[in-house]
């Protein structure tokens, strides 16, 4: 089940109902294991380097490829050291199938790499699985180098980052296979561009796409570097051999059209006790472009604008939905979680949606949450004697 909602059991016993939450954030076990196995080893840095004076912190994460079972840890590499060890506890199950694997967020390694017994590898379906119901000592991993992409992301012409910046996730995916890199950069306050780096796999056989992905609502979200400047379209982004370092895979962030409205609840109703998030989507039908903006409305309010900018591209034919969550992905709500616009007002059916024409700005695209219709509900008693209605 999706979210942090991992079993709802309901069981019945005359006119009482017992509701019981599970909720993620503890080790999965299969009935009847114990976390008694251990799986334990070095983390290095390559050649003999040593950490620099803040450090090296890197994740160790134990996944069974059977079940949900797994396990992780978090170590150190301290200044002046080349390596750390660590340790995972893991459920005792011999049914399982470990693949262990590193995660670091800094740009001078590869930030995933995989444990193999011939050495560690960048290539998940390279790695080495080990058996459940054992202890596996001298699991040892190493971080990876690999080549490096590098350039600028810079805001349009004569634009400026307001206070607090402007943040720009940078992602390289290999259009011929796996892996990828990433980069987060901020454009500071008052500055227009800022430079960013990323180590990707030394694969010769890779194709490297390179886009950036900007989460707010002044530029186009999703742009694509292409040797003839920053674009939209995907299709016509320029790709980039493996195997070989890049620089100069400049960014400018896209202006477009601005998609805007608001988003209410229906009359009468208002936002329960920890608010309510609703996603916008524009969808481009004449293509795969796409847009989004999370709208959060708070405790007891109804309605929050929205505004949202997409390619300004006179070709395009922009559906507009809404997609809705409770706090922490709760489930039973009375509103239907997809919605469309349409000037006939929001309807849960894609095909009567109305389309929006590219190439302009559109106001007024407003959205409303449809309640469900022919809701069930009824009481449930907690252990401590409260009754609360549960909608379904």
């Amino acid at each position: 089940m999706s979210g942090n909602i991992i079993k709802k059991l309901l069981q019945s016993t005359g006119m009482q109902i017992i509701l019981l939450i599970f909720t993620c954030g503890l080790l999965l076990c299969p009935a009847g294991s114990a976390l008694s196995a251990t799986i334990s080893g070095t983390i290095s840095l390559p050649g003999g380097v040593t950490a620099p004076a803040e450090g090296i912190y890197v994740d160790i994460n134990a996944n069974d490829q059977n079940s949900n079972g797994w396990g992780n840890c978090s170590v150190t590499i301290e200044e002046g050291q080349p390596s750390a060890t660590y340790s995972i506890s893991v459920p005792d199950d011999t049914n399982a199938s470990w693949t262990i694997s590193y995660y670091y967020s800094g740009d001078d390694y590869l930030q995933n790499g995989y444990y193999s017994s011939s050495g560690t590898t960048w290539d998940s379906s390279s790695g080495t699985l080990l058996p459940g119901g054992q202890d596996q000592p001298g699991i040892n991993l190493v971080l990876l180098t690999g080549k490096t992409i590098s350039g600028t992301v810079s805001l349009p012409s004569g634009d400026i980052a307001p206070a607090g910046g402007i943040d720009v996730d940078i992602y390289a995916s290999n259009q011929n296979g796996s892996g990828y890199g990433y980069s987060y950069v901020t454009i500071a306050e008052g500055a227009s561009s800022a430079t960013y780096s990323m180590i990707v796999p030394d694969d010769t056989t890779a194709s490297w796409q390179v886009s950036y992905a900007y989460w707010r609502s002044e530029y186009v979200q999703f742009g694509y570097y292409s040797s003839n400047g920053t674009t939209g379209d995907s299709s016509v982004a320029t790709l980039l051999h493996g195997g070989q370092d890049h620089e100069n895979i400049n960014f400018v962030l896209l202006t477009g059209k601005t998609i805007s409205g608001t988003v209410s609840l229906p009359s009468g109703d208002i936002a329960p006790a920890g608010g309510i998030y609703i996603d916008v989507d524009p969808k481009n039908q004449n293509g795969n472009e796409w847009g989004n903006v999370t709208v959060f409305l708070e405790a007891g309010q109804s309605s929050a604008t929205y505004s949202i900018t997409v390619l300004d591209d006179t070709t395009a034919s922009w559906t507009v939905r809404y997609q809705y969550y409770l706090p922490n992905f709760q489930e039973g709500s009375e509103y239907v979680p997809t919605g469309y616009y349409s000037a006939n007002g929001t309807t849960r059916d894609k095909s009567a949606a109305t389309p929006l024409a590219g190439g302009i700005d559109h106001d007024d695209i407003n959205l409303t949450l449809l309640k469900k219709k022919g809701m069930l509900c009824f009481p449930v008693r907690s252990k401590d004697g409260q009754i609360s209605i549960i909608s379904m």
